[in-house]
Order: C-alpha cells, then sequence, then structure tokens
C-alpha cells in the first residue's frame, strides 16, 4: 500500500474544520476519529478512513494530531508503533510539560516532533486563515507548514523545543480569552445607552477597541444570533488554566488573566457549558435588559456620518 501525504487524527470541531478546508483544497488526507458518524461523514467527503491511530501512522508519513482535551502521550504512543511515521504534529493544546513527555515518546522511535498548536477558530480554519505556531526542526516543521499551507494565513516557528510553540498559543489565548470577557461586557453597556448594536461594533472596530472578536465573532455569530463560532463555553476557564499554571511556575501574582477566567468559569454555571462559547454575552446583557442584535454582514447599518 502506498504511504498517504498526510495522516490526521482528531475530527472535533477544529480538526473537523481544518481537514474539510483540506479536502476542499484537494489535500488528500487519512483520518481517524473514535466517533463512527463523523468518520462517515468526512469519507463522504473525501477522507480515506483509517481503523485506528496506528493505522494511520502505518499509512501516512506525517500525521497531524488535533484533540480538544487529554489523552495526549497515550496517541502518541499509539501511533509511534506505525511503520510509515515519520513527522508528528500536536495542533492540540496542552502544556508544555506535556509536551515535552510526548516528544520523550517520539524521539525514541526516531520520529521527529513538531509542536504545532493553531489559533483562530473554526471559521477562520474554514476559510484557511488560521495562525500556526511552530517549534521544531527546521525540516520537520517544515513538512507540517507545507500540509497545512491550505488551512493557514500566518505561520510562526517560534523555536527549535517543543512546548516552545505551546507557551507561545498560552499567551495567546490569555490574552484573547480575557479581551473576550471585556469586549462582551463593554458592549453590552455600550447598547444599553441606546446605541445600536452594529454602529456601536463598527465604531470599535475603527478604533482602540479593535479586536480579533469583535472584528470575526461578534457579528457573524453573536450580532445575528447564530451562536455557532465552533467553540464550546465550557472550554474557556481550561484554556485559561493550562496559561495560569505556566504562570504560576513564574511566581506571577494572579491578576487580570485570572480574574477573567474565574468570571468565564462563573458564566459556565449559569449557561450551558456545551453550548457555543458566544453565548456568554446572554449573561452580561441579562444585567443590562438589551440584547445584542443587529443587521449582519457589517455595511447595512448607517454608522458613518
Amino acid at each position: 500500500m502506498a504511504n498517504a501525504e498526510v495522516g490526521f487524527i482528531g475530527l472535533g470541531n477544529m480538526g473537523g474544520a481544518i481537514v474539510r478546508r483540506m479536502l476542499k483544497t484537494g489535500v488528500a488526507v487519512t483520518v481517524f476519529d473514535i466517533d463512527a458518524e463523523t468518520m462517515r461523514a468526512f469519507v463522504a467527503a473525501g477522507a480515506t478512513a483509517a481503523s485506528s491511530v496506528k493505522d494511520v501512522a502505518d499509512r501516512a508519513s506525517l500525521v497531524l494530531v488535533c484533540l480538544p482535551t487529554g489523552g495526549f502521550p497515550g496517541i502518541a504512543r499509539e501511533a509511534v508503533q506505525g511503520g510509515a511515521l515519520q513527522v508528528y504534529g500536536e495542533l492540540s493544546t496542552m502544556r508544555p510539560a506535556t509536551m515535552q513527555e510526548i516528544e520523550d515518546i517520539v524521539s525514541a522511535r526516531g520520529v521527529a516532533l513538531v509542536d504545532a498548536p493553531v489559533s483562530g477558530g473554526v471559521t477562520i480554519a474554514e476559510r484557511g486563515e488560521l495562525s500556526l505556531m511552530m517549534a521544531g526542526t527546521a525540516e520537520a516543521t517544515g513538512r507540517v507548514a507545507a500540509a497545512l499551507k491550505s488551512v493557514t494565513a500566518h505561520v510562526f516557528h517560534v523555536g527549535a523545543k517543543p512546548g516552545q510553540a505551546q507557551l507561545c498559543k498560552l499567551a495567546n489565548n490569555a490574552i484573547g480569552f480575557t479581551l473576550f470577557i471585556a469586549s462582551c461586557e463593554a458592549l453590552v453597556v455600550g447598547a444599553a445607552a441606546g446605541i445600536a448594536p452594529a454602529v456601536l461594533l463598527e465604531a470599535v472596530d475603527a478604533g482602540r477597541g479593535r479586536n480579533s472578536w469583535t472584528a470575526d465573532k461578534f457579528g457573524p455569530h453573536i450580532l445575528s444570533r447564530t451562536f455557532d463560532a465552533g467553540g464550546k463555553l465550557g472550554g474557556g476557564p481550561k484554556a485559561l488554566d493550562l496559561y495560569l499554571a505556566e504562570a504560576e511556575i513564574l511566581g506571577m501574582p494572579r491578576a487580570l488573566v485570572a480574574r477573567a477566567r474565574d468570571v468565564w468559569a462563573k458564566i459556565a454555571t449559569v449557561l450551558d457549558p456545551a453550548k457555543d462559547f458566544t453565548t456568554i454575552i446572554r449573561y452580561f446583557e441579562q444585567f443590562a435588559g438589551v440584547e445584542l442584535r443587529g443587521p449582519w454582514p457589517a455595511g447595512q447599518p448607517a454608522g458613518r456620518a
């Protein structure tokens, strides 16, 4: 059997979006996920099915892994049993120490590891505009970057040591998730003053308040009231916990990021943690008695004089 060019393990929200984009742009992908129904859907879309993690690594010299939580070293142990595997790319988000554990596993079998978390979310992946952060050798990171070319708009080689890219991703999450909480609160306060939400958002995006959440998430997923950005509300505190654990090692005081984490965790007990994370806006709306609702796409409101 000829080896596939790319193997992919994990077809959840982010992994699935990445693979759909790869298939759409003509990349041949052999996939595995524990959910049989999900597997059938991706095979129908053009992917080749593998029967296990090891089967993926028997077929593909480059294997990419994208899992939402846990089990990372175990997946690596199974993958390195595959006869074709040369490069193992870890797209999941985890603590750097966990990535170093994976490095011990794969390097013992002569397999190159690329620490390669991605950022941007499901809709950004489907547009092929993810940010890819990588740590590893030049040859191995080059192979991962080439495989994900159709999915990424920004690629950053942050270092040679696996774990460095994870820390880059955790810092990105700390900033981004904190900004999202602040954006939700402030935009609701503005809407409560009678400003049309679409106009308010347009003004913020033209000023200092602009961030990736106001630019990419509020319009299509909150003002539209579709709440379908592709991530679960309950995942926020877990992501911030990963960052806070690294900050604690350095002796950093618990400050703004920790407060954002606690607010997010409280909201997850009030709202449904299984719902899309953009539903967080409803927590703030209940205090002001308003909804961030308005015409979308942008350009419809007459916001500029």
